[in-house]
């Protein structure tokens, strides 16, 4: 390393190196900052991961560290960077175990924090843009790239892999100029800087910003130095919410700064976005995992559905309730879910799929597992939630994810699905094409011709009709966003 010597250690043959920092702990004076170089040097301990960033009551903002799991004897292996999903607002890097995928698929894994919330995407005139965030997950891709030699990595094969709000976080950077180069492959799981919710124009960030800078008042000059000196508490003592009752992102990443110059969907559409290949892909019923946490308002009485579809889209409710009609046995809070499916991850990501096919090699899933594994953290008597989001995460990682799934409760089908899985994300990984030998011919998306390859137990294939069965017509039109 070229700060020191990391003291790890080998669990199941496999080496870990955790709690690395990978960037100066962003406080004080470098609140809000782009990560600067690291300030460890000589010996390290690498055995325990470094906190979580800062989080509700949680966390830390001397956060910027990662873990990395390196296969017996690597040398010159593939690097896949994960990146955590929490919408923008939670999460961990060690929750997510790379050890399989290393031990299985001679990958090296690294997992990486990121900051969040109002330290992550906080755009204040006169102290930040926002994306504080974004620039450390490329200041962790750099690290990993001038390091690679030590970990057993290949610098010229780089993967950025992540869930959720981090398949966004990196759709957002394929619309970085300054991120060329750095990573050769992307792979987007359940996440497009498409969908609304996961991105803000600067000008809307800054009024947000300053709104921010006012309740504590710190608008009456030296905006920076106030805000910097204020103690985490004054800071998430102010109330940030998003955009509507079910947006659960209150700070995006921003576009239109000078890492985001252009709206991504502008960029795809001008064929500007980074010449890497890109996986991507959806759960089914993405949507319903969120059933538990949705108002009570939408359980039970059939009448209601109207009142809930109000919240959603007070301007859209009737056309809402012709194209999500209630299925004679369905509670309003199910169609509910189907809505926000095809809204918030299914249409978002068949419009990019589209944008970056028509030009860049890119692979497009849907996993469609009726029954995965739930073990959903805080919640009993949870009715089965099909293909939900975040299911695919077992199969894919081949390990537990707390709170979610473990692969322990695989069927054989379930079993062989996620080495089929493991496989095809691995061979990306490596190839850049994600099908080998004894696996289904997985050809590039073609936007004239669209098939998505079904990842189902037994059923494994490619389907036609993605966008007429998530109603895609309405989503990728109606509301003007493309």
């Amino acid at each position: 390393m070229e700060q020191g010597t990391l003291n790890g250690k080998a669990v199941n043959s496999v080496q870990q190196f955790l709690g690395v920092p990978f960037a100066a702990p962003p406080v004080g004076p470098l609140r809000w900052q782009p990560p600067q170089p690291p300030v460890w040097s000589g010996q390290r301990d690498a055995t325990q991961f470094g906190p979580a960033c800062a989080q509700g009551d949680g966390g830390s903002e001397d956060c910027l560290t990662l873990n990395i799991y390196r296969p017996p004897n690597a040398k010159n292996a593939p690097l896949l960077v994960w990146v955590h999903g929490g919408f923008f607002t939670g999460g961990d890097a060690s929750l997510f175990d790379g050890s399989a995928l290393a031990r299985e698929r001679g990958v090296v894994v690294a997992t990486v924090n990121y900051r969040l919330g109002l330290y992550g995407f906080l755009a204040v005139p006169g102290v930040t843009d926002g994306n504080a965030g974004l620039y450390d997950i490329l200041g962790a891709v750099r690290w990993l790239k001038q390091n690679a030699a030590s970990i057993g990595a290949d610098p010229g094969n780089i993967t950025l892999a992540g869930q959720s709000a981090g398949a966004a976080a990196i759709c957002t950077l394929l619309a970085a100029p300054s991120a060329a180069g750095l990573f050769q492959k992307a792979i987007l799981q359940s996440g497009s800087c498409a969908a609304p919710i996961f991105q803000t124009p600067l000008g809307d960030a800054r009024r947000k910003g300053e709104l921010f800078s006012r309740a504590l008042r710190c608008d009456r000059g030296e905006t920076a130095t106030c805000l910097r000196g204020k103690s985490r508490a004054e800071l998430d003592g102010v109330r940030l919410t998003g955009r509507g009752p079910v947006d659960p992102v209150p700070l995006p990443p921003v576009y239109g700064d000078a890492l985001i110059p252009l709206r991504p969907q502008d960029a795809f559409a001008q064929g500007q976005s980074l010449k890497v290949a890109v996986m991507l892909g959806i759960n089914r019923e993405e949507g319903q995992i969120f059933e538990p946490y949705l108002p009570d308002l939408l359980r039970g009485s059939r009448t209601l559905y109207r009142a809930g579809l109000t919240l959603i889209n007070p301007l859209q409710a009737w056309a809402l309730g012709g194209r999500y009609p209630l299925r004679s046995d369905e509670q309003p809070i199910r169609a509910v879910t189907r809505l926000l499916t095809d809204q918030v991850f299914a249409c978002p990501t068949s419009w990019l799929a589209g944008k970056l096919g028509a030009g860049l090699p890119t692979y497009f899933y849907e996993f469609s597992d009726p029954r995965p594994p739930l073990q959903l953290a805080g919640k009993v008597n949870v009715p089965n939630l099909g293909a939900y989001h975040g299911a695919e995460l077992a199969y894919v990682l081949d390990t537990p994810v707390v709170g979610v799934s473990d692969p322990a409760q695989f069927s054989s089908a379930q079993a062989k699905l996620a080495a089929q899985m493991g496989e095809y994300w691995t061979n990306f990984a490596r190839s850049g094409q994600p099908a080998s030998l004894g696996l289904t011919v997985w050809p590039t998306f073609n936007p004239a011709f669209p098939q998505v390859m079904t990842l189902e137990p037994g059923a494994t294939a490619l389907k036609p009709n993605f966008d007429g069965r998530h109603q895609c017509d309405y989503w990728n039109g109606a509301e003007g966003r493309r």
